[in-house]
């Protein structure tokens, strides 16, 4: 199960089948798997219709599991960022992986990787936006407590750090474009 999480192929998609069908013990390692699996598999081109049938098999074992939720949200980031990267609308797909990351965060308030994934949500939806035609002030300035909250419950993760860096430099080059006073922003993606 180890290689799952490096998205070795096809062969790793029958296998996560397989241990849906025939060994639920085993669920909790199939949602490590797919949650860090997710961006790779869709990375080496394998069919993002598979691994959207394997997360929503994977919901129904157990829909209330805060591991499942928060590997549910990062399986669902990863398929809406090929969704953005195909041209199609990731928005469903982004608020699906911002609901069940919002449902781990609550179950489990210092899950740090449940919390890093909801603000890193957050900013790619901001940043979407931003690139749509919309207004990205609600998603990122959303991200921005959790991402500290975050960083609180595991001082090192760099995904976290970076993540609060970019949406306060987002949030500064909003106030610019606007005529506002940059500086509050700046300074704390600098901090």
């Amino acid at each position: 199960v180890q290689g799952l999480a490096q998205g070795q192929g096809l062969d790793e998609i029958d296998l996560m089948q397989g241990i849906l069908e025939t060994d639920p013990v085993r669920d909790r390692l199939f949602f490590e798997a797919i949650g860090g699996a997710g961006k790779s598999f869709v990375a080496n081109g394998i069919n993002h219709d598979q691994l959207i049938r394997l997360r929503d098999d994977a919901q129904q074992m157990d829909p209330q599991n805060p591991v499942v939720l928060s590997n549910l949200g990062g399986a669902e980031i990863a398929l809406g960022q090929y969704l953005r990267d195909h041209g199609e609308d990731p928005r469903p797909t982004y608020a699906a992986a911002r609901r069940h990351l919002a449902q781990a965060s609550e179950m489990q308030p210092d899950d740090a990787a449940a919390l890093s994934n909801l603000g890193g949500v957050l900013q790619v939806i901001g940043e979407y936006e931003a690139q749509h035609g919309g207004d990205p002030r609600e998603a990122l300035t959303e991200a921005v407590p959790i991402l500290a909250r975050a960083i609180s419950a595991k001082p090192d993760d760099a995904a976290s750090l970076a993540n609060l860096g970019v949406v306060h430099l987002s949030l500064a080059e909003l106030a610019l474009g606007e005529g506002e006073d940059p500086r509050a922003s700046f300074e704390q993606a600098l901090a």
